[in-house]
């Protein structure tokens, strides 16, 4: 990200205002991808597995039964590669690299099931290769132990320590109680074996005779360079170990090598990423984190065999709660994953309460949001016939919000927004498959929620916590009244924008004196709906510096001009991956009130002549829309074809 906004962005994180915790700057150092968290995690998978390892911050592999950690060094010791890069910029292969000397020393792995329902396995591939002739000794390896401890996913824990397991190394795999956890190469064997770091390894040994602890490296192997060029070394670690008394799925892993499997984890996420909306744009940095955060929010996403699929929180090891998944619901729609977004909707429908609630837990604010993503979803494909099918359902849903709403807090209250977002989307469904009593009905108490919301709030500016709802309520549905009936007036959300603007630290919106980059996101939304370009540029870009080289984001609890710690909000967040898919999209295309709106917000970086911005397939309320610019010297030239089945007013 070499762009104007973006150098401005950076800048911020190293200026003037640090306390004495911030971390150093000069860890970042000048070379390779930028990463803002001290200490961010990555995760490997696929699509709907609901099975993940997460690659923590010094480059391990944990899946909750063992951790796989890269040693170097003679004694052995733990790497620690904070900067690590995905296949391509955003398909879940990580790899990174460091230099001993003239020694280029790398790790690349990626997750992959070699059967339908298997278990998937990670596929490793160490490698060294001599740059120079300095004859330098160089040497990498493996070794096993139950946890790092440091930022691991703990919810992923599917095994407790015990101290008396036996570890061995055992036909050619590092094995503890009886399991295989790593699956070494046939050759060449390792140049040197240790039981722990200092104690050569000379048979099987219980946990208890060193002793082990958890987070103790053990088994581990190393493989030296000696006066060779180069040395590459394939691995597998199951996300479940093997017995080792069935010896067939062992020697299938290392059968399978790696660029087999490499190759066809390639092929799927391309075509995985490939399908729905398409962006067009001619930098890495915006794009790459939108492809990222696609894959992010599909690892996020369990599908059984039977059943329907939901959303999970994969290094929580927690299912999504409802007020959580569904801005995630609403990024997979808008992506063009309608399948994956109707199968969770329809859940929800399934479980509605007899109140008609469809919160679990009678919340408004997650009962109102799941109401507006199912009335959002029935515009974006136009499907009148499950609009129809679904009706008495969202009716039984906005009766509930009509008789609720009124001990949901103060008017005012974010709660009483949402609940004007959800009356009027439910209305214009009601609209959709002619039911105009009912439409007319909604409308009216939207209104009476909205006139009673207003005179709340009084000379009072719109609280910070109404932003999204504020973003969606001028967003509207295709059969909108007039702008002003529900949504904010415009002199309001310049209000809102300007107090949003004053929480702002590093650049970025900040929520109870911590980071928010969702926060930030509603914020460039709300600058795109008010026309001031510039300022959601900015936005955009305060987001892109707050990720990780892996494209991964944090949604919270980062304290501005300090240790860059998200603490145990580990990331990838499926929360900021859904934001920020939803504003890269609202920028380039957008529906405001019945219009439809192009290429909101353009950086100047991609203003080059002779570059492209567009969208393929983007899903929107009016229809199946595909645009794009191409950038000129002294002008541009759009071509634009639609397949509407509501056309926008203009």
């Amino acid at each position: 990200m070499r762009t104007r906004y973006g150098i401005a962005a950076l800048v911020l994180l190293v200026g003037t205002g640090a306390s004495a915790q911030m971390m150093d700057p000069a860890a970042d150092g000048f070379a390779g991808p930028f990463c803002y968290l001290a200490k961010p995690s990555a995760m490997l998978g696929g699509v709907g597995a609901g099975r993940v390892t997460q690659v923590t911050w010094d480059g391990a592999l944990y899946t909750g039964e063992a951790e796989l950690c890269i040693v170097t060094g003679d004694p052995p010791r733990p790497v620690a590669v904070r900067v690590k890069r995905l296949g391509g910029g955003y398909v879940p292969l990580v790899h990174y690299s460091w230099l001993e000397g003239d020694v280029k020393l790398s790790v690349s792995a990626f997750a992959v099931a070699l059967s339908q329902g298997a278990d998937p396995a990670n596929f490793v591939r160490l490698r060294m290769e001599r740059l120079g002739d300095s004859g330098r000794a160089a040497s990498i390896g493996i070794g096993l132990r139950h946890s790092g401890g440091d930022h691991r996913a703990a919810a992923l824990q599917r095994r407790e320590f015990s101290p008396a397991s036996t570890y061995a190394f055992d036909r050619g795999c590092a094995a503890i109680g009886g399991r295989a956890v790593c699956v070494l190469p046939s050759l060449p064997a390792p140049s040197r074996r240790y039981a722990v770091a200092g104690e050569p390894y000379t048979g099987p040994f219980p946990g208890t005779q060193f002793p082990v602890g958890p987070t103790t490296a053990t088994l581990l192997a190393l493989w030296d360079l000696g006066q060779s060029k180069e040395l590459s070394l394939n691995l597998q670690m199951p996300w479940t170990p093997l017995p080792m008394d069935a010896p067939q799925p062992v020697e299938a892993l290392r059968k399978a090598g790696y660029d087999g499997p490499a190759d066809q984890v390639a092929r799927a996420w391309g075509e995985e990423l490939a399908r729905g909306m398409r962006i067009l744009l001619p930098e890495s940095k915006p794009l790459e984190t939108y492809q990222a955060s696609l894959a992010y929010l599909l690892m996020s996403t369990d599908i059984p065999k039977e059943g329907r699929p939901h959303l999970r929180y994969p290094l929580w090891n927690r299912a999504l709660q409802m007020a959580e998944a569904a801005p995630v619901v609403e990024a997979l729609d808008r992506s063009g994953r309608h399948d994956l977004a109707r199968g969770i909707l329809e859940d929800w429908l399934e479980q509605q309460q007899a109140s008609g609630a469809l919160s679990p837990d009678g919340r408004m604010d997650a009962h109102c949001l799941a109401t507006r993503t199912i009335a959002s979803h029935i515009w974006l494909l136009g499907d009148r016939a499950w609009a129809e099918k679904v009706y008495p359902k969202l009716k039984s849903a906005a009766d509930w919000v009509m008789e609720a709403v009124g001990s949901a807090g103060p008017p005012g209250s974010p709660t009483w927004w949402q609940a004007q977002d959800a009356l009027g989307a439910t209305a214009e469904v009601a609209t959709l498959v002619g039911k105009p009593e009912d439409a007319a009905a909604l409308r009216s108490r939207r209104e009476e929620v909205s006139k009673a919301t207003e005179g709340a709030l009084g000379d009072q500016p719109l609280p910070a916590e109404v932003a999204p709802a504020v973003v969606a309520l001028n967003r509207g549905l295709p059969d909108s009244p007039e702008p002003g009936l529900a949504a904010p007036p415009t002199d309001r959300v310049a209000e809102l924008c300007r107090s949003l603007r004053l929480t702002c630290a590093e650049g970025l919106a900040t929520e109870a004196g911590l980071l928010s980059p969702t926060a930030a996101a509603n914020l460039a939304q709300l600058h795109a709906l008010r026309g001031e370009q510039e300022q959601a540029i900015r936005d955009l870009y305060a987001v892109l510096v707050h990720t990780g080289s892996c494209q991964e984001g944090f949604a919270g609890g980062v304290r501005p001009w300090a240790e860059r710690d998200s603490g145990e909000d580990l990331t990838p967040d499926p929360r900021f991956a859904a934001a920020y898919v939803g504003l890269l999209r609202d920028l380039l295309i957008r529906e405001q009130r019945g219009e439809l709106h192009l290429f909101s917000a353009f950086s100047p970086e991609w203003l080059q002549p002779g570059k492209m911005v567009g969208v393929v397939n983007a899903p929107t309320s009016f229809g199946l829309v595909t645009a794009a610019l191409q950038i000129e010297k002294g002008g541009a030239t759009m071509v634009m074809g639609a397949d509407w089945h509501a056309p926008p007013s203009r």
